[in-house]
């Protein structure tokens, strides 16, 4: 991740390099990514670059860190006007919101989707960084929703945020992969809305007769 020295460079300069990563990473995998790009984008000298990332995965991490807190954010944003639904709208509208999200952020996405095809020791070397973070929001809406009366006290909140973070990587980048990013309002929804509900009837009821 980032040293000091670059957190102590004006912000101009940071931004300026954060939205060259993001620029560079969201029309190539890591692999095909090139720090010749960035540092012409970002307007700054190689060395430059070495004094603020080991080398371009720490880079690469900390961009997927950065998305990741700024989606985060977006949902906490949410979060506040979603007060009055029960545990299961909650979770509906969360899952809408990663596609507003996409639709807003269509360079965000783009990444998401490079990285959903990234190697697993890659994609697991980086989840590390931000997993536990985006589980402990699950792990929230589960506490809320037992103490409103709307899920079992028996469920293990920490099983079911895994459940509900996996689901909800996994359906997003099944949706996104293949989806023209430009033009979300051209896409099927009514699949990806049909699968939500689906999912969570099961999720609500279970499987047991």
């Amino acid at each position: 991740m980032p040293t000091d020295t670059f957190f102590n460079i004006n912000e101009d300069k940071r931004e300026r390099i954060i939205e060259a990563g993001i620029a560079e990473f969201s029309r190539n995998s890591f692999g095909d990514a090139s720090i010749s790009n960035i540092i012409e984008m970002a307007e700054i000298p190689r060395g430059s670059f070495y004094q603020y990332f080991d080398d371009l995965k720490d880079f690469y991490k900390y961009i997927i860190s950065f998305i990741a807190e700024r989606k985060i954010a977006f949902f906490n944003r949410s979060f506040s006007e979603m007060e009055s639904l029960d545990t299961f709208e909650m979770i509906r509208e969360l899952y809408r919101l990663g596609i507003k999200f996409a639709y807003e952020n269509p360079r965000i996405a783009a990444i998401g989707n490079y990285f959903a095809s990234e190697s697993d020791d890659l994609k697991n070397e980086i989840y590390e960084n931000f997993e536990d973070r985006s589980r402990q929001f699950f792990i929230n809406i589960i506490d809320a929703g037992k103490a409103n009366g709307d899920i079992n006290q028996e469920v293990d909140s920490q099983t079911v945020a895994r459940i509900l973070y996996f689901i909800n990587m996994s359906i997003t980048d099944e949706f996104l992969d293949g989806v023209d990013l430009s033009n979300l309002e051209a896409a099927d929804l009514d699949n990806y809305y049909d699968f939500i509900e689906k999912m969570l009837f099961i999720l609500k009821h279970g499987i047991a007769e």
